[in-house]
């Protein structure tokens, strides 16, 4: 069975430095980090931490990936076209912002503060990276789960049941 599913086609080059911008995905206004360093991550270390803080945000040796999961707001298998690099290579990012509206998160709606992030996330990827997006609708495989005609043969499991044993 197929289903629809959204797909994201990301393009990345090496080197960052190319100078055309790839065109805004979202109507709203440019978001940006104002102050942002990104340094390679040391590839033997395997522990990981990001933190977002008002007007803050720090990751220390997550994999670009990740990134790009965070920016765009999709999973693995919705990326194509990732460079192998951007799987294994991990970096760490401290970047800073002083947007007055971003400083107490408690204060905005639920979704604003992550939306935000997400742009400035994009626009770092974008400038950093020289990513290149397109996004597309594409046939993928599904898994649809049917009762059978003579109905569903789960029980309810009794309440003197002890739960570490299993029928």
């Amino acid at each position: 069975m197929a289903g629809r599913s959204l797909a994201l086609l990301l393009l990345m080059a090496a080197a960052a430095g190319a100078q055309e911008k790839a065109p805004e995905i979202s109507a709203s206004k440019k978001e940006s980090f104002e102050v942002a360093s990104v340094k390679p991550g040391d590839p033997s270390d395997r522990r990981m931490m990001i933190n977002v803080a008002p007007g803050r945000f720090r990751a220390v040796h997550a994999p670009v990936i990740l990134f790009i999961r965070l920016a765009w707001d999709v999973q693995d298998f919705q990326i194509a076209g990732l460079p192998d690099w951007a799987k294994t290579e991990r970096v760490s990012i401290e970047a800073r912002w002083s947007d007055s509206a971003d400083m107490n998160p408690m204060q905005m709606s639920q979704d604003t503060f992550p939306k935000r992030l997400h742009l400035r996330l994009q626009d770092l990827l974008e400038s950093r990276f020289a990513a290149r997006v397109h996004r597309e609708t594409k046939e993928m495989p599904v898994y649809a789960l049917r009762v059978s005609k003579s109905g569903p043969k789960l029980k309810a499991p009794s309440p003197q049941a002890d739960p570490k044993t299993r029928e």
